[in-house]
């Protein structure tokens, strides 16, 4: 499950995530995450994932978190944020994917504390 929101007063481009992706939801995704970053120019926005309730992943969805990442970083957001997944498990998985990709987000405690400091 997930949502994408754009948040033009704050110039943020939202996503929150939770739970497991099924096949069909992730092609979901994907379409609406690139028709809505067409939908603005991402430089000039900061990217917010809220991935608190992100489940521990099987190899096959961490090689799709894995393309995600390098998906969001291809974007150009001005800057990056997320928040830490409450699984010790699944945040050790996020870390590790987020330094082999060179993607460097600011950790933030939740995605209306993240937009108050914008």
């Amino acid at each position: 499950m997930y949502t994408i929101k754009v948040n033009d007063e704050k110039k943020a481009f939202i996503i929150e995530t939770g739970g497991f992706f099924r096949q069909e939801e992730g092609e979901q995704f994907l379409k609406e995450y690139q028709d809505k970053v067409r939908s603005i120019n991402p430089g000039n926005y900061n990217f917010i994932i809220c991935g608190k309730d992100l489940k521990t992943s099987s190899q096959d969805m961490i090689d799709i978190l894995d393309n995600c990442l390098k998906m969001y970083k291809a974007s150009g957001f001005k800057k990056y944020y997320t928040t830490k997944p409450t699984s010790p498990t699944a945040w050790m998985q996020l870390k590790k994917l987020l330094e082999e990709n060179k993607l460097d987000m600011v950790m933030g405690e939740s995605v209306e504390d993240i937009l108050l400091n914008l």
